[in-house]
C-alpha cells in the first residue's frame, strides 16, 4: 500500500488503511462534516466542532472541496492533550467524559465515546483489517457511537466517568475520502 520510512508512513499515509495501520494506539477514525468557520475551516463529528488550524488546510487543500460533505476524520491518540496544558483556544477543545481510564506511568490513556456521524463502512472494513488480535479490549460501545483513544501527560488523575476537557493539534489532523480512503491533499 505505501513504502516508505516509518515516520513518512505516520505523518503523510497514502491511504486510509496505512493510516490505521500505523501508530499504537490506532489512530482515531471517525464520519465528519467539513465547514467554513469565519476566515478558515472546521470540521465536526459527534458533535464536536473544531476549527481546523491554517496549516492543515494547506496540506490538505481539497478539503475546501468538501465544504459541506462528508470526510473521514484521523486523529492520532498523542495529537490530543489536556486542554490545561494546551495553548490552543476553546475553538480546539472538546469536553469528553472518560470511560476507561490508563495510567502508563509518563502517560495516561483515555477511551472516550463520540457519537457516529452517518455510516462509513470503509471505517468498520479498515478497523477490522488493521485490528491487533491482541489489543485492550476495553468497553463495550454503545450502540450508535465509537470509542476514541486520547494519550495524555501522565501527570494528570483521572478517573472513569471524569469529565475530561482535551485540545486537539488541529495541525495534526488527517482527512480521507469515504469513498476510497485516499488523503485529501
Amino acid at each position: 500500500q505505501q513504502v516508505a520510512s516509518p515516520q513518512v508512513l505516520y505523518r503523510d499515509p497514502a491511504n486510509l488503511f496505512v493510516a490505521a495501520f500505523i501508530g499504537s494506539p490506532a489512530m482515531n477514525l471517525m464520519s465528519a462534516t467539513i465547514h467554513a468557520s469565519g476566515d478558515g475551516l472546521a470540521v465536526e463529528f459527534g458533535g464536536h466542532h473544531l476549527a481546523l488550524d491554517p496549516r492543515t488546510v494547506t496540506h490538505y487543500p481539497r478539503l475546501n472541496d468538501f465544504v459541506g460533505g462528508q470526510v473521514v476524520v484521523g486523529i492520532r491518540p498523542e495529537h490530543f492533550e489536556m486542554a490545561i496544558d494546551s495553548e490552543a483556544g476553546p475553538e480546539s477543545t472538546m469536553t469528553v467524559e472518560a470511560g476507561l481510564t490508563e495510567a502508563m506511568g509518563a502517560e495516561n490513556h483515555i477511551h472516550f465515546f463520540v457519537d457516529v456521524d452517518g455510516g462509513v463502512e470503509a471505517l468498520e472494513s479498515v478497523r477490522a483489517d488493521t485490528a491487533d488480535g491482541d489489543a485492550l479490549e476495553s468497553l463495550a460501545v454503545p450502540e450508535g457511537r465509537t470509542e476514541l483513544t486520547a494519550r495524555v501527560d501522565g501527570m494528570h488523575i483521572i478517573e472513569q466517568g471524569q469529565e475530561v476537557e482535551l485540545s486537539v493539534k488541529t495541525e495534526r489532523i488527517h482527512f480521507f475520502t469515504v469513498d476510497d480512503g485516499a488523503p485529501l491533499r
